[in-house]
């Protein structure tokens, strides 16, 4: 499943997606939820792979962290059809 993280989630919220995270799922930090990077950081590794879309860290001032691997809109869509289903947090 293709996780698109939309918004600053809870931490409570962001642990109980953490814990369902599968090997094949993807997830994806994007509009405000680039601002769970530093979050993220403290559960990395995550146990599937993670991404950020770039141009929403750079219109936010963030900077990548280590594990968190930079997309562009192309990269995104890709992502999308590589998974079968998808969840909007």
């Amino acid at each position: 499943m293709l996780h698109l993280l939309q918004s600053d989630l809870g931490s409570d919220e962001l642990k109980r997606l953490c814990n369902k995270l599968t090997p094949e799922d993807s997830v994806i930090l994007m509009n405000d939820g680039i601002y769970l990077i530093h979050q993220l950081t403290q559960i990395l590794p995550l146990p599937c792979a993670c991404f950020a879309v770039i141009s929403d860290c750079e219109m936010r001032g963030m900077v990548l962290a280590e594990g968190i691997e930079g997309i562009d809109m192309s990269g995104l869509l890709a992502l999308t059809t590589q998974h079968a289903s998808s969840a909007s947090w």
